[in-house]
């Protein structure tokens, strides 16, 4: 299945492989023996611990345009994330949040859904309570995680999730806070519902059917955030300075 074939970028999927060009893509995965402290039913990972849940391919851009994604000190990514379940729960990442960029802002970051139907929910402590955000997405969707955001995304529907990011290649992404709640603010069911952590003692929940807009995002062009950033790679200068977002 081609995914992109974009400014001399040729993707291509066959269930959790990637290929650029015709070539293999070099990836990460997640096995559920290491999500289990982030799962609702934790004894969903017995005797399954094996088993991948997501493939990440990371840096994945054309050869002539490696280049200007290293000047311009960004990443462009790939998780493809099978469709299954955890015990009761849609598949997902484990979670995670971003370092501080500047002036108390961490990391923000940009995900496509490129094929698939996700839920990212996203999550930011303020003061003693969390603010919590579900949101939605479709294929073609862009979505914004904000600074000071932790993140989740889920696999919410029937086939397989591929996603698309772009993202600072500045740092590393800290998995301690949400693996210490236990998962996020909210497990997401396959029947549709959430259930609420138990860990989580304050917290308001916002529910979005489709991406927030943003005026980074409805500056865009086309839905393609590889070729947005090949023609303009300024627009996404607040990927490592947060403090230029509306």
């Amino acid at each position: 299945m081609t995914l992109l074939n974009v400014s001399g970028l040729e993707l291509e999927a066959d269930g959790s492989s990637l290929r650029m060009g015709g070539k293999p893509v070099a990836y990460t995965s997640r096995k559920l023996a290491e999500m289990r402290d982030v799962l609702l039913d934790a004894d969903a990972a017995e005797g399954r611990g094996s088993v991948e849940t997501y493939f990440m391919f990371r840096s994945v851009a054309a050869p002539n345009m490696e280049d200007l994604f290293k000047e311009h000190k960004v990443r462009f990514d790939i998780t493809i994330i099978p469709s299954m379940l955890l015990g009761r729960e849609c598949n997902k990442t484990v979670g995670h949040y971003h370092k501080e960029a500047e002036n108390g802002l961490s990391f923000p970051e940009v995900y496509e859904v490129i094929k698939g139907k996700a839920t990212f929910v996203l999550q930011r402590r303020m003061q003693d309570a969390f603010d919590v955000r579900i949101i939605e997405g479709k294929e073609g969707d862009v979505v914004l995680i904000a600074p000071n955001y932790g993140h989740i995304t889920v696999n919410s529907g029937n086939d397989r999730l591929v996603l698309a990011n772009l993202v600072s290649d500045v740092f590393e992404s800290e998995y301690k806070g949400i693996a210490e709640m236990h998962g996020g603010a909210v497990y997401i069911l396959a029947d549709g519902t959430h259930v609420i952590n138990r860990h989580y003692s304050k917290f308001s929940i916002t529910h979005f059917d489709s991406p927030p807009k943003t005026p980074e995002l409805e500056e865009l062009e086309s839905q393609n955030v590889y070729e947005e950033f090949i023609s303009n790679p300024m627009r996404f200068e607040f990927l490592n300075k947060p403090s230029l977002l509306a």
